[in-house]
């Protein structure tokens, strides 16, 4: 989160007892993908002051508050701020962007590993949103194993020649794609939704392209389809990329003519992994 606070002279303050040893068990990814999503929420809705991540632990249960000191949410419009595509108002959307599926997503992954979550805020004044872990995940233990990429061998692998369009409307996420590619010798062309997108592989050949599914004006989905069915760009592999980890969200990307599928916070070894990939695939076909 550092890129952005600092962009913005936010004071981030992580807040728990050092002295007791912290300890869940419990699905890491998707607890990642809650806190960086509210924490993202508060960032982007605090023009200034400070943003906390309080955490302990009672009854068995590990507690999170996001807490900021931002534009806070009309009482109104809280109850619906779990539901997909809800956000605060037409205006909030225009001025912040976004398009409120991030705290729908949060819920469903909290009531999956068993917790729950709330929010207190008052308008003008900021908004705390605290959601609950326990101790022990309800959980079946997944594996998760990809033979395909396993084996694959990125150290001395480069991406310095290639080119990547990374269409992602997240200044942040744009930030930390940019500076994994970075890392390969990847400088990638970036799109802030699939409009730009479109306009630009019409102009311009990619070896690939990292879509982000859930954008505003046109999401990762539309424009997929696009490319497939009107522009006539069947070799060009298209990797999805979405907070959401649901089958039915790989099921949606592979339908509307995607290669493959990420999740985020993205990781750098199955990043990398996964170019190589459908690169080599791409060169043999």
């Amino acid at each position: 989160m550092q890129f952005e606070l600092n962009s913005r002279s936010l004071n981030f303050v992580v807040d728990y007892d050092r002295s007791e040893s912290l300890v869940i068990q419990t699905d890491a990814i998707r607890l990642k993908q809650i806190l960086l999503n509210l924490l993202n929420n508060a960032v982007k809705f605090t023009p200034a002051g400070e943003i906390t991540l309080r955490i302990w632990q009672e009854n068995k249960m590990t507690y999170f508050s996001v807490i900021d000191t931002g534009i806070g949410i009309k009482k109104e419009v809280q109850e619906q701020l779990f539901q997909p595509f809800s956000q605060a108002d037409s205006s909030t959307s225009r001025r912040f962007g976004g398009t409120g599926l991030g705290l729908s997503i949060c819920k469903k992954l909290i009531d999956l590993m068993g917790g729950d979550i709330s929010l207190t805020s008052v308008e003008g004044q900021g908004s705390t949103f605290t959601f609950t872990v326990p101790f022990e995940s309800p959980l079946e233990a997944v594996i998760h194993t990809d033979d395909v990429l396993s084996e694959i061998d990125i150290s001395a692998i480069s991406f310095a020649n290639v080119a990547i369009l990374l269409v992602e409307d997240n200044p942040l996420n744009q930030h930390v794609a940019c500076a994994i590619l970075k890392t390969k010798g990847c400088l990638p062309d970036v799109a802030k939704d699939g409009h730009e997108a479109i306009k630009m592989i019409s102009e311009k050949s990619y070896d690939l392209v990292l879509m982000d599914i859930q954008m505003p004006n046109m999401d990762g989905l539309q424009a997929t389809q696009v490319i497939r069915n009107e522009l006539l760009i069947n070799d060009l592999p298209i990797i999805g990329l979405s907070a959401n980890a649901h089958d039915d969200d790989l099921k949606k990307g592979l339908a509307s003519g995607m290669d493959g599928y990420l999740t985020k916070p993205i990781d750098a070894d199955k990043l990398f992994k996964t170019l190589w990939y459908h690169l080599q695939n791409k060169s043999v076909n």
